[in-house]
């Protein structure tokens, strides 16, 4: 018998609506199992691999050129590793497993594309509150 099982679209977060994101994102996924992984072109390089979250912010000023994404993890008993994806241009929510939740976050940036792995990930009921 063949699942009836509907597979969540792609999403693209609005510019305007990414420092709502971040918050809701922290807010939501703390503690949540998160893998990062840079492309700068040349492959991809694992930044952070199966680490809880501890934080996601969006500065639209942090220098006079840029805007950051910044995102956080690590055990709390340890040292955060942090990584700076400098001047987004698009954040996607993708569901790779074609559950009900989306379980990864693209972000094309001005020093490349940013992927996050999140476990479990977002639930589309919130995603659909941005």
């Amino acid at each position: 018998m063949a699942s009836t099982k509907k597979s969540l679209k792609n999403v693209e977060v609005s510019e305007k609506n990414w420092s709502r994101f971040c918050q809701s994102f922290e807010e939501y996924c703390r503690g949540a199992m998160i893998s990062i992984e840079l492309n700068e072109g040349s492959g991809a390089k694992s930044i952070v691999e199966n680490a809880p979250l501890r934080h996601v912010a969006f500065d639209p000023h942090a220098d006079a050129c840029n805007s950051n994404l910044v995102i956080e993890a690590g055990a709390p008993d340890t040292k955060a590793l942090r990584h700076v994806v400098i001047e987004p241009i698009h954040i996607w929510l993708r569901s790779g497993n074609g559950g009900s939740n989306y379980n990864r976050v693209d972000i094309l940036a001005e020093n490349g594309t940013t992927t996050i792995g999140l476990n479990p990930g977002l639930n589309a009921t919130l995603v659909n509150n941005l």
